[in-house]
């Protein structure tokens, strides 16, 4: 189902899984192509709209902030930006904190053109997903697995919080020494994955 701008609040009503990043100039936003309730305006040219993904975990910490009442928050920072550029933006406010869900949502930004163009810079400049993201696989012996992860893994979770990466070991519970897999994959920013 598509987004909608919510003139009013800005909130996202319904988000869907999609590109990266969509432009359109035929939004329904204003004069909606749907409403055959008489004549419409002729859409200005200039009105635009855009969806783009911002990064989970910190749209997640900007929302905590704002139930805790923190200045700050996702409805602080989008409000500031929907004032100073003149713009109607669509974000999910009703964002699960700690969803076992990986997938970046959707914001969406209505409004002329230049507005909604610089409206994303400054959401993406706080928000930005973490697009330079590399995943490294390599072999290490699925004898040394165990040692390397550390008892309750400890280890292993120290190194991911020092590098910010996540490491995944494949599942070491098979019983056919042939099936176990040697393959660890190491996924980050470029200089924590080295």
């Amino acid at each position: 189902m598509a987004a909608q701008c919510d003139n009013l609040s800005g909130y996202l009503q319904q988000s869907d899984q999609g590109s990266n990043s969509e432009r359109s100039t035929d939004s329904p936003i204003p004069g909606s192509e749907e409403d055959l309730s008489g004549p419409h305006p002729l859409p200005d040219p200039e009105w635009t709209e855009e969806r783009f993904r911002v990064d989970r975990k910190k749209l997640e910490v900007m929302l905590l902030a704002a139930t805790e009442g923190r200045v700050n928050g996702g409805e602080d920072f989008f409000q500031k930006i929907m004032d100073d550029t003149q713009t109607q933006i669509a974000w999910p406010s009703k964002l699960k904190i700690g969803a076992k869900s990986k997938k970046d949502p959707h914001i969406k930004v209505c409004g002329k053109r230049e507005n909604v163009r610089e409206a994303k810079d400054r959401i993406m400049s706080v928000l930005d997903t973490k697009s330079n993201r590399v995943t490294l696989k390599m072999d290490v012996s699925h004898t040394e697995h165990s040692h390397v992860i550390g008892k309750g893994g400890n280890n292993i979770k120290r190194v991911m919080e020092e590098t910010g990466c996540h490491i995944h070991f494949p599942d070491s519970n098979r019983n056919n020494q042939a099936e176990k897999s040697n393959q660890v994959s190491i996924a980050g920013q470029p200089g924590g994955v080295e």
